[in-house]
């Protein structure tokens, strides 16, 4: 053992001897050396030491070393009597060098100055430590490697502290004792002495300093880790969850948690430092421990895990390790699709799943960046949030390619260079990018990664695409040129580019020569801040916009635009000009002529779009900071977080300017899109007619229409009625019959009746599709496809296209309204007067304002009223250059869109509500409140205000009053008529008033006109709208006057919309007091039952009110700390806004809650079930009585039970009553009626909904079923083996038995005979065949390895690292003719990282060959070629064989040795095994082939008897196989071509000939007749010696020879008769498919190149073998296996065959 003490005497004991040849070489005369320092042991070992060093000493100097305090055993170094240390100094000679060890503080001590001296700080100085690493490399015989990561190391440590002399020799001691296999491995093991924790993943170089820093911070609780109570809470928050958990932390595999718990606390409390010797991550993790909801536990609750089956339960394990994971998509899907129906509790949940497998199949894709980085980072943030300390976060943005065409390269310079300096959190790596013309494409793959001081932590990859369409190339040219240009295109197509600056500089210019003095000193100003600005977008162009100052830009915008105020002229002929910069114009007239601007394109170099595009930035940052720090304290959960996240993105969606005013009355350019900061504007009038996505938007929404109406109206499947009214576009038909016929499988027939102000178009465009459909086009009689008739319909008055439709139509099921009121004239775009309010924010949120019930006009604005003074200058322009008028200082007008129902509309509303049954509404500008003041006919059933792609449209879906009527029939009855008889009905009571009923309806209607519908149709909808009616009616009385209370159906709430669970009703109610705003929400659960199922159904209530209790105590809390709380509050007001029309007071508090802070709004809710029991009085029940005859309970003594009685709802619904009808009989009749046909329309959904899934699913599906079904069969065979096996063996055991005894059917001669084989044989071949002979060769012991072993570990770990990637070497094994080193890797690196090195790892190792690596369960296998291999001999090979696999050598198996592998294990093939019957050998000249296929050959003779095994050779060269002749194994030795072929056939035929012998004794196999007739039977082994030759030959004769071995390859198996093909030439026209396929063993010696290599085992890797019987042998199940085949000597051969002679 080196102890600390022995190295420290070296390492002095080399600073002494560097000392002395230094001074020796500068003629030094004498020397005098102080060391000071030492303790006792020390000294002790010090002079031990130099006893031993002091020969080497004395070359130099003579030592004379004295210590200053005596020390018992070490007399010769004491002080004498008369030596002082001045005596000592004066009396020494020349060439003696004095040495005194100062062991104690005394005069002789002190008086030592200005010697050399050797102490710590010399020692741990650079010329010190150099001289310890000296001390390694010759006295310790450590590698360069070795002490390079010790060096590196130290530099490391020293970068955080200086080390302690002892502490650092401690370590050093360590080290040199190490028993690892690496440095590396020593250092981080051996840690914990320098007070570090062990850290089994630390890389010795300076990327890892970080690391290394983050480990001492903690192991000495530096910074934040010194809060003793907050350390103290992260253990006992890690305990209980792990403890709930059921311990699953790997930790508890080396220690209790009582012993964790205990050693924890005495680390933090400075007691001791045990905690050092546990993995640094696995401390840090600890520490950083945040108590979560784990995925997992959402999983096992939807799940229901705990009463699962244990098979069960391991599929869900298995299914939750993949999820977290997060790696292999198609494992999630199979688990995701074999649970699908259970996770649908949690649609969250479902969700969460179905995007991880969309994002790891598919990267995300946006078409801007700063949703791009919204989303990802906050994806990022909420992964690494539960597990990761992210304090120091930031993201680091990197481009995944490295060669790109130039306007992508130009986009990354001018869009994302330089981020970081408007968003610091967010830095751009800008790798070297290489221009490539020939490379098209419009998109780029980016990899964003979260970083915690320079420490990865997660990455994610994403897409930005659709880049080609920025229009920035035009204006870079003219910008470099210091021009500020705007671009015009004419009806011509042609192009004119003016320059602003000179544009307005030859007006003012004009103007300035007339003596002007104001427009002089304009000109003046003008051409100063043109130039200022010009400089800006260079700047730009080079750098990128993010590299520019915005605040110098914005303050100098903003003086400068100032100037608007002055006049009208000034303005028109500078500041609008100069609003026009980075514009591209589309013009509806000719160069030269008039007209006006259509189009218009706004890039990022106009001045104002600049600005807040920039803020758009600055916005990020500051949200990125607020999403950091919530992290850090647990609050970045979101209830919602796509919802979430589209509201933040959608907050940053707007960038000014939104609109520019023409100089031409009320004509607008308004913003329809924008991407990167270009935006396109289009004309107002324009606007209104752009169709753009509302073709596939509007078919997606009729689909679902459809589908619920033939709910309703299943009959109409057969021949489905829709009316298109003002159709803009044919794809809006011919999208909406595609996806209606792909999506609604049970649709036979469609009748369209298009009408459209575009009708010859339309028409044409539509018949041509249809023709070119012939699927649709075909007549009734025969067809195979569904059918599509389509009548188009002209005409501009009312009266005229309704006389059409009653011609055309037959049954009026549904009408389509496709953004009808943006084409007329109901909306209006005009300026109304505001009073701007200051902000710095130029997001502010518009405020949304409510239709009003004392008016039908809707007013939308487009811009907040509170903006910065810079867009206040801008608007105020766009107003002074189309009114030509100036404004006061603090007035502005600002564009608005009004929005009225004309009488036109309004009659057309009506009309289709009375002549069709369903209609269907999306538009841009209509909304439920508008529609409802418009008509009084509308039924509202369905109502969505954020539908479409973008979520621009809104969709209202309303019904005809009327049931299911043909145009013709106008007697058809109004619903509540059929309603009426279904309450009475239920009741059992026909006093039922009507006008109760028609109550009912308008009520309900109110709060939802779908519960109305659907209680007409089939299902227990009229009890739930008979519910509703009654809670209403029960309500009104406590209803106050000044209440605002908003009655909402749960399932029409958009929040409730992804649960299962949900109750029925939500009252709302909003109250302001003082500076409070008070929302109460009343959740409630509704249940319309009979008496007998009256107790579960109220017990059964209480999740769904636990569920929504849930769900508005997480998203109405409107707590500050919640990130979505202000989008919770948004959506409550825009639901509300969109909802109805209401009173001032109404309209004035919906302002109040917009407005409101969150801290001053507060919210109560409470929780109730209502049960209305129709059937009884409920006498039996001791309820209380509350007001108005309703009893109360409260059920599990928390929530509160109103209950109305039979009685209640009579008196409510207008009816008396004396008598209860009997319920027990009638009621079953009627509920199994309903039953009936609820279940009929439940299941033509579910038929439709399960055709809509994709046909692959569907057949994939049926796969798995019908490998379901081959398991559940095998394995019922398995237990049916298990079961009657024992019994069935006993039987043949008892037949074989009767067989031996009966002595009258034995054969005398054959008796003999086997007497005669079986003592031949009992001596082993191999040992009685070499009987006598001597043998040329001589043992040799094995030579130690270990040094050569530690060597390549070491070196391979060492230069691994240095590359930055982590392995670990668990063992090195020198086989026979390899040396194989097993190496594990984390889970974080790839494979490839290592497989992709095997030339580095030639040059490392300095072997002769490049090495071969393979994975292999688990592990990397590095093999090298051995240079000296071993030589295996056959009968030494043979023993082994024996040892190893001798007890599985059985007459059923035919077991043929092929070799050792590099631990000197045997490797073998059996043949009677049905994945290797047969085998393929193949190898170059001089692989070993010969020598390799004579050993197995012989092998299989040396294990086997001849009444086993029988040969066939085939050797048509007589070279290989000729001296088999005769031999007792060998039937036969071929050596003609053709007579092999004739073999061959032969063969077949015995094959055939054994199947019937097998039919005859009813079994299936060789191995079973032996068994049960007790007969004998040899497997037959056919070897072909070059089997190149017989495909050589005439094509016909080749063909006999391949069909003749397929069919042997496919059956002959289980008759006993197996191949063993082997050729010199492995080629594919050799070794076709056909015959490979059937030989599923393999042998494969060095081949000449990859390709032949891969002709035998499938890979490559045969070329580089050693040759001389190196092997790679594809075995059982596929693995590829390496080894060495014996050597066969001549001698042992031909003993061998001498042996196996027929007598």
């Amino acid at each position: 053992m080196n102890t600390k003490e022995k190295i420290l005497s070296k390492w002095i004991t080399k600073v002494l001897c560097k000392y002395f040849k230094e001074q020796k070489n500068e003629n030094t005369p004498k020397l005098f050396i102080k060391i000071s320092g030492l303790l006792d042991d020390e000294l002790k070992s010090f002079l031990d030491i130099f006893k031993q060093e002091k020969a080497k000493l004395n070359t130099y100097y003579t030592p004379i070393v004295r210590l200053i305090k005596p020390i018992e055993g070490y007399e010769d170094f004491h002080l004498r009597e008369h030596e002082t240390s001045i005596w000592l100094r004066n009396n020494t000679k020349v060439n003696e060098a004095l040495i005194i060890l100062i062991n104690d503080i005394a005069p002789e001590a002190q008086s030592l100055e200005n010697l050399f001296s050797i102490d710590e700080a010399f020692l741990l100085s650079n010329l010190g430590i150099q001289e310890l690493y000296g001390v390694l490399s010759e006295e310790y015989k450590l590698v360069l490697e070795e002490i390079e990561d010790i060096q590196q190391f130290v530099k490391m440590y020293n970068q955080l502290s200086e080390p302690q002399l002892r502490t650092l020799v401690e370590f050093t001691a360590a080290l040199v004792n190490n028993t690892e296999n690496s440095m590396v491995k020593s250092i981080q093991k051996n840690l914990p002495i320098l007070n570090l924790f062990v850290d089994q993943h630390l890389i010795v170089e300076d990327s890892n300093v970080k690391r290394l820093r983050r480990n001492f911070t903690l192991a000495n609780l530096i910074r934040k880790n010194g809060d003793v109570e907050k350390l103290k809470e992260k253990i006992y928050t890690f305990l209980d969850n792990e403890e709930i958990n059921e311990y699953p932390h790997d930790i508890w595999q080396l220690i209790t948690p009582e012993s964790f718990r205990e050693i924890a606390l005495s680390f933090i409390n400075k007691e001791n430092r045990r905690l050092l010797y546990y993995d640094f991550e696995t401390i840090e993790e600890i520490f950083n421990f945040k108590e979560k909801t784990k995925i997992k536990d959402r999983i096992k609750d939807a799940l229901e895990y705990n009463i699962r089956s244990k098979d069960e339960k391991q599929i869900i394990d298995e299914g939750i390790e993949s999820i977290e994971e997060n790696e292999n998509p198609d494992d999630i899907q199979d688990f995701y699709e074999n649970f699908e129906d259970d996770l649908d509790k949690d649609k969250s949940l479902k969700t969460m799943i179905i995007r991880r497998i969309e994002k790891l199949r598919n990267p995300s894709e946006y078409e801007d960046l700063y949703k791009a980085l919204l989303y990802e980072c906050y994806g990022l943030l909420s992964e690494c949030a539960e597990e990761e300390e992210i304090s120091d976060a930031y993201f680091k943005l990197t481009v995944d390619e490295n060669k790109l065409p130039s306007d992508i390269i130009r986009f990354l310079k001018i869009y994302i260079k330089n981020i970081e300096k408007q968003a610091p959190l967010v830095r751009y790596e800008e790798n070297i990018i290489e221009e490539d013309a020939s490379k098209k494409g419009q998109e780029i793959t980016f990899t964003l990664t979260i970083y915690n001081e320079n420490n990865k932590l997660k990455d994610k990859s994403f897409k930005l695409i659709n880049l080609a369409e920025s229009n920035l190339g035009s204006f870079i040219e003219s910008i470099e040129a210091n021009e500020l240009p705007k671009v015009l295109q004419y009806k011509d197509e042609t192009v004119e580019k003016i320059e602003i600056v000179e544009k307005v500089s030859d007006a003012l210019g004009l103007l300035a020569a007339q003596q002007n003095e104001e427009m002089k000193n304009q000109l003046i100003s003008f051409k100063e801040f043109s130039t200022w600005y010009s400089d800006v977008l260079k700047e730009a162009c080079s750098n990128g916009v993010f590299s520019l100052d915005i605040n110098t830009i914005e303050n100098r915008i903003e003086a400068y635009f100032k100037g608007v105020e002055d006049s009208v002229h000034i303005t028109k002929q500078v500041f609008s000009p100069l609003m026009e910069i980075g514009t591209l114009d589309m013009c509806n007239y000719n160069q030269g002529s008039t007209g006006l601007i259509t189009e218009r394109t706004l890039t990022i170099f106009h001045p104002i779009r600049l600005i807040s595009y920039l803020k758009r930035y600055q916005e990020i940052q500051n949200k990125l900071q607020d999403w950091i720090q919530r992290a850090m304290d647990d609050r970045l959960f979101v209830e919602k977080e796509t919802e979430y996240l589209d509201y933040v993105t959608d907050s940053l969606k707007q960038l000014a300017p939104r609109y520019f005013a023409l100089d031409s009355d009320s004509k607008f350019l308004i913003e329809i899109n924008e991407v990167l900061g270009q935006g396109k504007f289009v004309l107002n009038n324009e606007l209104m007619n752009s169709t753009d996505h509302i073709s596939t938007e509007l078919s997606e929404e009729l689909v679902k229409t459809s589908k619920n109406y033939l709910n309703v109206y299943p009959y109409s499947k057969d021949s489905l009625d829709i009316l298109f009214l003002y159709c803009q576009s044919s794809d809006i038909i011919i999208k909406s019959i595609e996806e209606l016929f792909k999506k609604i499988k049970s649709l036979k027939k469609i009748r369209l009746n298009v009408h459209s102000l575009h009708a010859g178009s339309i028409h044409k465009e539509i018949n041509d599709w249809i023709k070119r459909k012939e699927e649709y086009s075909k007549s009734d009689i025969d067809r195979k496809f569904p059918n599509v008739e389509v009548k188009v319909l002209s005409g501009k008055r009312m009266e005229e296209i309704f006389e059409q439709v009653d011609e055309y139509m037959i049954d009026n099921d549904i009408v389509v309204l496709a953004d009808y009121f943006g084409q007329s004239d109901q909306v209006q775009f005009s300026f109304e007067k505001i009073r701007p309010e200051e902000s710095l924010n130029w997001f502010e949120k518009l405020e949304v304002e409510p239709l009003r019930k004392s008016e039908a006009i809707k007013r939308l604005p487009y811009i907040s009223e509170k903006m910065s003074k810079s867009l206040e200058y801008f608007y105020k322009m766009q107003y002074m250059v189309q009114k030509h008028a100036m404004l006061d200082e603090n007035e502005l007008f600002v564009l608005k869109n009004t929005i009225t129902i004309n009488n036109i509309s309004s009659h057309l509303i009506d009309h289709i509500h009375e002549r069709f049954n369903w209609i269907m509404i999306m538009d841009r500008f209509l909304d439920k409140s508008l529609l409802q003041k418009t008509s009084s006919k509308a039924q509202i059933i369905q109502y969505r205000s954020k539908a479409g792609k973008n979520k621009n449209y809104k969709l209202i879906l309303s019904s005809s009053k009327y049931i299911k009527k043909l145009n013709k029939n106008i007697k058809d009855y109004e619903y509540h008529d059929r309603l009426l008889r279904k309450v009475k009905e239920i009741m059992k009571n026909e006093g039922v008033k009507k006008e109760s009923i028609l109550n009912a309806v308008k009520e309900v209607k109110e709060i939802s006109g779908a519960l109305v519908l659907k209680a007409v149709g089939p299902g227990k909808y009229a009890h739930e709208m008979l519910a509703t009616y009654l809670l209403i009616k029960a309500n009104q009385e406590l209803k106050k006057e000044t209440d605002f209370e908003i009655w909402s159906l749960c399932d029409e709430l958009p929040w409730f919309s992804s649960r299962n669970r949900r109750p029925d009703l939500v009252i709302t109610r909003i109250k302001n007091e003082e500076d409070t705003l008070i929302i109460n929400f009343s959740i409630k659960e509704l249940k319309f039952v009979n008496h007998r199922i009256f107790e579960p159904e109220r017990i059964d209530a209480i999740k769904q009110i636990k569920s929504a209790e849930t769900l508005y105590n997480n998203i109405f809390n409107f707590h500050p700390d919640s990130p979505d709380a202000s989008f919770w509050k948004d959506e409550l007001v825009h639901y509300i806004v969109e909802r109805d029309a209401y009173s001032f007071e109404e309209s004035r508090l919906i302002k109040i809650l917009q407005d409101k802070p969150l801290d001053k709004i507060r919210v109560n809710i409470d929780t109730s079930i209502d049960v209305f029991c129709y059937t009884s009085n409920l006498k039996d029940y001791e309820f209380s009585q509350g007001e108005s005859e309703v009893y109360q309970d409260l059920i599990q003594s928390k929530y509160k039970n109103n209950i109305y009685s039979r009685d209640y709802i009579l008196h409510a619904l207008g009816a008396k009553e004396e008598v209860v009808p009997d319920y027990e009989e009638l009621e079953q009749d009627f509920l199994f009626e309903e039953k009936e046909v609820f279940e009929k329309n439940a299941n033509l959904q579910m038929k439709e909904e399960k055709a809509d899934k994709d046909i692959d699913s569907k057949e994939s599906e049926d796969t798995k079923q019908e490998e379901l079904t081959t398991d559940e069969s095998e394995l019922k065979k398995e237990i049916h083996d298990k079961k009657y096996g024992n019994q069935e063996k006993e039987d043949k055991e008892h037949v074989l038995k009767e067989k031996e005894t009966d002595e009258d059917g034995k054969e005398p001669d054959e008796e003999v005979e086997d007497e005669d084989i079986v003592t031949k044989f009992d001596l082993k071949p191999e040992v009685a065949a070499l009987q006598g002979i001597a043998l040329d060769y001589e043992t040799k012991e094995a030579p130690d390895y270990s040094q050569l072993k530690k060597k390549y570990a070491s070196k391979l770990i060492s230069n691994f690292a240095k590359n930055n990637i982590e392995i670990d070497v668990e063992d090195v094994i020198v086989g026979p003719g390899v040396i194989r080193i097993v190496v594990k890797i984390p889970a974080t690196v790839s494979h490839q990282k290592l497989t992709s090195r095997s030339k580095d790892i030639q040059l490392w190792l300095e072997t002769s060959q490049e090495p071969t690596i393979k994975i292999y369960k688990g592990r990397i296998n590095i093999d090298i070629v051995r240079d000296d291999p071993d030589t295996i001999y056959f009968e030494q090979f043979m023993a082994l064989m024996r040892e190893q696999i001798g007890d599985k050598v059985k007459e059923t198996n035919l077991i043929a040795p092929l070799g050792l592998n590099p631990l000197s294990k045997a490797i073998y093939i059996d043949l009677a095994d049905s994945t290797t019957p047969h085998l393929l050998v193949g190898g170059t000249t001089g692989s070993g082939k010969s020598v390799s296929l004579n050993s197995i050959i012989l092998g299989i003779m040396c294990l086997y008897s001849p009444e086993q095994v029988q040969f066939v050779f085939i050797d048509p060269k007589q070279v290989e196989f000729s001296y088999y002749s005769q031999k007792i194994h060998t039937q036969d030795v071929i050596t003609d071509i053709e007579k092999a072929v004739v073999v061959l056939d032969e063969m077949v035929d015995e094959m055939e000939k054994r199947y019937n012998l097998f039919s005859k004794e009813y079994v299936t196999n060789i191995d079973e007749y032996i068994e049960v007739t007790g007969k004998k039977l040899p497997r037959l082994v056919m070897v072909f010696d070059e089997f190149a030759d017989f495909m050589n030959q005439e094509k016909e004769l080749a063909k006999k020879v391949e069909n003749a071995i397929t069919r042997i390859g496919q059956k002959a198996r289980a008759a006993g008769i197996h191949l063993i093909v082997c050729t010199q030439h492995p080629k594919a026209e050799v070794i076709n498919t056909n015959i490979r396929n059937n030989l599923g063993a393999r042998l494969a010696l060095r081949t000449a190149d990859s390709i032949a290599s891969n002709v035998i085992i499938d890979q490559d890797g045969a070329e580089r073998l050693a040759g001389k019987g190196d092997f790679l042998a594809k075995v059982s199940y596929g693995n590829i296996e390496r080894g060495k085949s014996p050597f066969l000597t001549q001698k042992v051969r031909r003993a061998l065959l001498k042996y196996f002679e027929e007598n």
